[in-house]
């Protein structure tokens, strides 16, 4: 019971809120006919009854209520006022032909909506809506509460917002219409934050009616004269107002009018189309509940089509109007039916009842709701958002009061793209820039190489960079490698990693090619990895005005180029190993402070392998440590859709499947032979038979594995260090 005396007073409210509203737009479109208004004010509630309806029983979220709005109404409004004295053939338009003239341009504007809604949410493209940036929404949302309550008070005093607009509300004969209603719109806005009870609404607008009749009876007054002095809504038109737009009356339109005016036309459906998915994310806000915005566009769509096809004009979702039934009621989908009957009911026998409503509770409603919105998005706002996207709210509130809707979020979405560079620029554009000590490739090497890489490492320097490269950001990168190679050891490679680069603008480009520069001027290689082939042959073209053969050399992955860069310092320090080997050799290198490896020899076996064949395959058993003799080996990681990642590659010297020995279980990467190899294998059985005959030889083993392991480890804390430095 409480749920329907709940919905049903709300749904009522509703009703009483949309016809008003569309009573005002039929006297915006139609006001200067008075004696064709009763018949535009039947028009518009019958598209306005069944867009909502429609709308009602498509809407991704219950409760969402629609109705003819008012910003598409007022281009069309601008349109009107101009037919008046708009000259046709040297004559003015006739009245008959004003008329239903402008009732096809409406019935068309809201006819083209449809087809613009149920196109977008046909090819899904209300969700790019999403994108728009939290302050802007904000902006909007707070100037949709200042045409609220600007709106609000205009009901209540009839004064619109102009030069003049203070001294008109407070002249003394206008503050008795608007002041009750204001007040009533701070009461309601209090009454709702302090208590959450269904029967806050129902009550308060009980109490506020009794109350102005009471008052009305006390000083003698009556309804009348009342509504004489604008307290009351009316007059409207008695009996009933369903009219619908007759075929035959196609021949009074003007459509070479109509055609004329296509473009107005055009900017009431933008208007729309832009108003609705903001509507639409402004509910979603206040309700907490995500919605689909393409089935709200074609749902909006279809309505928009039988509207128009009944001589309406154009609709949508309302903000206000639904925030009300979410705050007020359950968010059910019977209190917009509710209002759809009021509405209906209306039209079939006269908006008489809708007279009696006082003008205070229509317009401290829509103040209320402007004053919701102002106090969540000017107050709440200051302390939540970061000041810069405060004053973006603040920015296009104060162009929203000024020049309007649309002029208001295109500012908002200017000075959000300034204050995204702004922030963007203070990004660093190097995620991390390391020397050849500090981060190698995933080439295991002996002793003698290692020492040079750790002696001139500083030779070598690697960039990652970050993000999207443009104006901001990219000379940053240029500044530091300047830096660079003016102080420290002499740079002789530069790796500039791609991996996680989102974009390149022509500033990033230009910044690029003043690298290469740099480095023909100071000496250095430029090598570039993971760069896509298109940016790729952009850096071609900009080098040598085409092809790819001015670009600098270029790796798929960092390692691939950090192994080229290695293998040119060691070449350039003789410090290069051969990686051809013999026993003696592995003898040599295996052994160490303790431990001699050619007493292993008898328990190892001999095993050639040619360049392609696989050693291990992912998922073997893994009971063999092999030690690498001669030649080169990689092991891969492989996906499942077959690319391969390098894990490491070893040669001679090099120590194989020692995790997955040890650990026990299957192999977890594959294992093939760059070359022709030479290895010496020690199986399970021979670790058991060398345990029981030569344990102290078989602990020696065990310490120089560890000791091979411990350097890995080593390294890789090493280059983990250098990259949170």
């Amino acid at each position: 019971m409480a749920w329907l005396v709940q919905n049903t007073s709300v749904g009522l409210v509703l009703g009483a809120l949309a016809i008003t509203m569309d009573i005002s737009l039929a006297a915006l479109l139609y006001g200067g006919q008075p004696e064709y208004l009763g018949r535009g004010i039947g028009l518009v509630l019958l598209g306005g009854a069944m867009l909502p309806l429609v709308i009602t029983l498509l809407t991704s979220l219950p409760g969402i209520f629609a109705n003819a709005q008012d910003a598409p109404a007022a281009v069309l409004g601008a349109l009107a006022a101009t037919l008046g004295t708009q000259l046709v053939a040297g004559a003015p338009l006739g009245g008959e032909e004003r008329f239903f003239t402008m009732v096809a341009i409406a019935a068309c504007t809201a006819l083209a909506t449809g087809v613009v809604f149920m196109l977008f949410g046909l090819f899904r493209l209300g969700s790019l809506v999403r994108y728009l940036p939290y302050p802007v929404l904000g902006g909007f949302m707070a100037g949709t509460g200042w045409l609220l309550l600007t709106g609000g008070v205009g009901v209540m005093s009839g004064v619109r917002p102009s030069l003049h607009y203070l001294t008109d509300l407070f002249a003394a004969d206008r503050l008795v219409l608007w002041v009750p209603g204001v007040a009533l719109a701070v009461t309601l806005l209090l009454l709702t934050r302090l208590y959450r009870h269904f029967l806050v609404w129902p009550a308060t607008m009980l109490v506020v009616t009794v109350g102005f009749y009471v008052v009305m009876a006390v000083t003698g007054g009556d309804v009348d004269g009342w509504r004489a002095r604008g307290l009351l809504l009316g007059p409207f038109p008695a009996g009933s107002l369903l009219a619908p737009f007759r075929a035959s009356e196609l021949q009074a339109v003007r459509w070479d009018v109509v055609l004329d005016h296509l473009p107005t036309i055009a900017s009431a459906v933008l208007i729309s189309l832009i108003a609705l998915l903001l509507n639409a994310i402004g509910v979603e806000r206040v309700t907490g509940r995500k919605g689909d915005l393409n089935r709200e566009l074609r749902a909006a769509g279809l309505g928009n089509l039988l509207a128009g096809g009944l001589g309406g004009s154009p609709g949508y979702q309302s903000l206000s109007f639904s925030t009300f039934n979410f705050t007020a009621g359950t968010g059910s989908r019977y209190a917009p039916i509710v209002a759809v009957g009021a509405m209906a009911a209306c039209l079939l026998f006269g908006a008489g009842v809708v007279a009696l409503v006082p003008k205070a509770v229509v317009g401290g409603l829509l103040a209320y709701f402007g004053l919701k919105f102002l106090h969540q998005w000017l107050y709440e706002a200051l302390f939540d958002l970061p000041f810069s996207e405060y004053l973006v709210v603040v920015a296009i509130l104060a162009v929203i009061v000024v020049a309007g809707v649309l002029p208001g979020v295109g500012v908002g979405l200017v000075l959000t793209v300034v204050l995204f560079v702004i922030s963007s620029s203070r990004t660093d554009a190097v995620r991390y820039a390391l020397g050849g000590a500090d981060l190698r490739s995933r080439v295991t090497r002996g002793a003698a190489e290692l020492a040079r890489l750790a002696e001139h490492g500083g030779e070598l320097m690697v960039v990652q960079l970050q993000g999207f490269l443009f104006f901001g950001t990219a000379t940053a990168l240029l500044e530091r490698l300047e830096r660079r190679v003016r102080s420290g050891p002499p740079v002789r490679s530069v790796v500039l990693d791609f991996s996680r680069v989102s974009g390149v603008d022509a500033t990033g480009l230009a910044t690029i090619e003043d690298v290469f520069k740099l480095g023909e001027s100071s000496g250095f290689e430029l090598l570039l990895s993971a760069v896509p082939e298109r940016l790729y042959r952009r850096l071609g073209r900009r080098r040598q005005g085409g092809g790819e053969a001015g670009a600098a050399p270029r790796f798929a992955k960092l390692d691939a180029a950090l192994e080229h860069a290695e293998e040119r310092l060691l070449e350039r320090w003789d410090a290069k190993r051969d990686v051809r080997g013999t026993e003696a050799d592995a003898v040599a290198y295996y052994s160490g402070a303790g431990f001699d490896f050619a007493d292993l020899l008898p328990y190892l076996t001999r095993r050639e392998l040619r360049a392609g064949d696989v050693l291990i395959h992912k998922g073997d058993k893994a009971d063999e440590l092999y030690f690498l003799v001669e030649g080169q080996m990689t092991a891969v990681a492989e996906a499942s859709d077959g690319a391969a990642t390098r894990l490491e590659t070893l040669r001679s010297g090099g120590l194989l499947g020692e995790l997955g020995f040890y650990r026990g279980g299957s192999r977890s990467a594959t294992v093939r032979a760059d070359r022709e190899s030479t290895l010496l294998v020690l199986g399970e059985a021979a670790l058991a038979r060398l345990t029981t005959e030569a344990p102290g030889l078989a602990a020696d083993l065990h310490r120089e594995v560890a000791r091979l392991m411990a350097g890995r480890v080593l390294h890789l804390m090493a280059a983990v260090d250098a990259l949170e430095r």
